[in-house]
């Protein structure tokens, strides 16, 4: 359902209908394969990013429409062996919703090498590792990539980026303890701290803020990387729509005694953005789909 909501939100695409054997089961909205009438009649768009049911849905399909009427969403999914220890989750039922890179984050430092030898980006929240590696493809021997997470995380990622093919440029990363109120923005503070021992006014060129999406954490994250990103550079926020009560019942049931119900409900990263990014003129809002009201918020950093 998260693709089906990306595609709704920054593509502009709206389903005819949704076609799901199991949830047809327990959502009259959505129907099984079996009752679609016509089905040369659409356009079918396989947005099913798990590798264990990916073969069978494809073929299902192609027993029903031409290859031609059909839109593979993850034909080319990467798929990583079991000797890497993030990178191989993608596409397993454990990595299904983080398996594609952010598109924005990879159009950007694409546009930024273009315009400068050696950038600096950072991601921070890694998931497994689909964005990293796709970043780290396209960044050259004198770039450096830095990412923040969890300190088993950080250490599995660049283990694996390690051992990725292709990838030369720098990697480095910190991370933070499992503790509740431990968190990236304690590591961000301290590279803040370095940067201005340095008189540096800035060190990333592209910042990617996909964490925790609470505003405990991301607000005080927001207001750090607001001041690391260098003038003529980007802020992007991911999941601005996404609320613990809609996403994940088994993290709401897990975080009912932490928050209250209007906090479980509400849009924590839209609220973070709504507090430090709006009326604050040294943003502007890039636009880099259709919507206006996009699910992933860009802000470039001016030289006021």
């Amino acid at each position: 359902m998260r693709t089906k909501a990306l595609l709704n939100w920054k593509y502009g695409v709206e389903e005819a209908l949704i076609v799901d054997n199991k949830l047809a089961l327990v959502n009259p909205e959505i129907a099984s394969l079996d009752q679609v009438k016509n089905p040369e009649a659409y356009i079918w768009l396989l947005t099913c990013g798990n590798l264990d049911y990916h073969k069978e849905i494809l073929r299902s399909v192609q027993q029903l429409v031409p290859e031609n009427q059909i839109l593979d969403l993850f034909a080319h999914l990467p798929v990583y062996s079991e000797k890497y220890h993030l990178l191989s989750k993608l596409g397993s039922p454990e990595g299904e919703t983080v398996s594609w890179p952010c598109r924005e984050f990879l159009e950007l430092v694409s546009r930024k090498k273009n315009e400068r030898k050696t950038i600096t980006v950072a991601e921070i929240g890694v998931g497994w590792g689909a964005t990293s590696v796709e970043v780290c493809r396209r960044l050259h021997k004198e770039d450096v990539y830095m990412c923040f997470d969890f300190e088993d995380v950080v250490e599995g990622l660049l283990h694996d980026l390690g051992m990725v093919p292709g990838i030369c440029c720098q990697v480095t990363g910190k991370g933070n303890s499992h503790r509740a109120c431990d968190s990236y923005s304690w590591s961000l503070s301290e590279l803040l701290f370095e940067m201005r021992n340095r008189h540096q006014d800035g060190i990333f060129d592209i910042a990617f803020l996909d964490g925790s999406h609470t505003f405990l954490h991301d607000a005080s994250a927001c207001c750090l990387l607001k001041e690391l990103v260098k003038p003529d550079g980007y802020l992007i926020f991911d999941d601005v729509f996404w609320s613990c009560a809609e996403a994940n019942r088994e993290l709401y049931q897990e975080w009912e005694d932490l928050y209250t119900k209007e906090q479980l409900h509400d849009y924590q990263v839209q609220r973070v953005i709504d507090a430090f990014m709006t009326g604050d003129r040294r943003f502007q809002q890039v636009y880099m789909t259709q919507s206006l009201n996009p699910s992933r918020a860009v802000y470039r950093k001016t030289d006021l």
